[in-house]
């Protein structure tokens, strides 16, 4: 749902809360990422039928419907036969492999490196998909870059966590012995689990 709604790898905080949500089921569900702020900065009312059914081809198998199923699920929506969330859970879960569209093999794909990123503990919501697609070369390309994104946001943490141990802007190089206020450059370095400097106001690790 994230995927053929946002276009990109779901948030691991946004899933840890929908697994909580047993009550409901995946068109309901739907609907509500339907509604989200997010979904409707992405799909403003202006936009018509036609474009909403072609993005969500888009999201989801990263080619443009076919004629027939554009054809019919405008018609769905126009006639207000079928909602919006009920066309992309049936679109989701009619997705097949054919002589020339690997439209299954593309979500799975997409759903693996989601799955990766949610795993990694991420909750970027800028993280698209657009680059997965049958192949598994694209795959590990997709998984290489979470685990970079990955690794920046725990450096970034950690720095943070021991930049919040000073009391103050350091603006000299410290020495393990020099007590910087209301931490010790031992205590930075224990919280962090490592060696670690500090010049200016950074956090360097030695």
């Amino acid at each position: 749902l994230y995927t053929a709604t946002f276009n990109r790898a779901a948030d691991a905080d946004g899933v840890a809360y929908w697994e909580t949500q047993t009550q409901l089921d995946q068109t309901q569900m739907a609907n509500s990422f339907v509604i989200s702020a997010e979904a409707v900065a992405l799909y403003p009312a202006t936009q018509t039928n036609t474009e909403y059914v072609t993005a969500i081809y888009n999201n989801l198998f990263g080619r443009l419907p076919d004629a027939e199923g554009l054809a019919y699920w405008v018609a769905e929506l126009d006639g207000g036969v079928t909602a919006k969330e009920s066309m992309i859970v049936a679109i989701v879960n009619g997705a097949i492999d054919t002589a020339t569209t690997f439209d299954n093999t593309i979500l799975d794909n997409k759903t693996t490196v989601s799955t990766y990123f949610v795993d990694a503990g991420l909750n970027l919501t800028d993280f698209l998909l657009d680059t997965v697609t049958e192949d598994l070369a694209t795959v590990t390309a997709a998984n290489t870059a979470v685990t970079s994104v990955a690794t920046t946001a725990a450096n970034d943490a950690t720095i943070a966590s021991a930049n919040a141990l000073l009391s103050f802007p350091i603006t000299t190089l410290l020495n393990n012995d020099t007590n910087t206020g209301t931490a010790t450059i031992d205590s930075v370095s224990n919280a962090v689990g490592g060696d670690v400097a500090i010049i200016g106001s950074n956090v360097v690790f030695i």
